[in-house]
């Protein structure tokens, strides 16, 4: 059995986030992400993150009002979310990562943490694949815990990917 590696263009040495994704799913893909900025996320409240307006980058995506990723393209996504927050738990408590569409929420993954006292509370990381119309749909990430506190958002982001039609 043998591979082909076929190569279109060989470019000099470049960094960052771009050229990583263009590397790996070349020029033309449509993606979009977009990092956390702080956000407060009350005791048993869903909470949609607030998104950095300085970390964005995009081919196809666009960020809106309200925290939401918007794709101007209709297809199929890979939609993958992660969050952290510090603050102080309480033993035994579920942080929720949920991923929206549309206002509404469309999946989610809880967990439970076993942790007393401040800490860094990492929210479960959460994938899916959504559609998306390319005009009027809108995603966004929001969180949950139930520690009894105030946690606050300090690090995290949400990526969208088209995989297809």
């Amino acid at each position: 059995m043998s591979s082909k590696i076929l190569v279109d263009e060989i470019v000099g040495k470049t960094t960052g986030f771009t050229s990583i994704t263009s590397g790996l799913i070349g020029k033309s893909a449509i993606y979009g992400w977009n990092s956390t900025d702080t956000t407060s996320v009350s005791n048993s409240t869903v909470t949609v993150v607030n998104l950095s307006t300085t970390n964005h980058n995009s081919n196809g995506i666009t960020t809106g009002a309200n925290n939401r990723l918007i794709p101007t393209k209709s297809g199929t996504y890979f939609m993958f979310t992660m969050a952290q927050a510090t603050g102080t738990g309480s033993q035994g408590y579920t942080p929720t990562m949920y991923i929206y569409k549309n206002g509404s929420s469309f999946s989610s993954r809880g967990s439970i943490r076993n942790y007393a006292g401040s800490c860094t509370l990492d929210f479960p990381t959460h994938m899916s694949v959504v559609s998306a119309n390319g005009s009027s749909d809108y995603f966004q990430m929001a969180l949950w815990q139930n520690s009894g506190n105030t946690f606050s958002v300090n690090g995290g982001s949400v990526f969208m990917l088209r995989v297809g039609d």
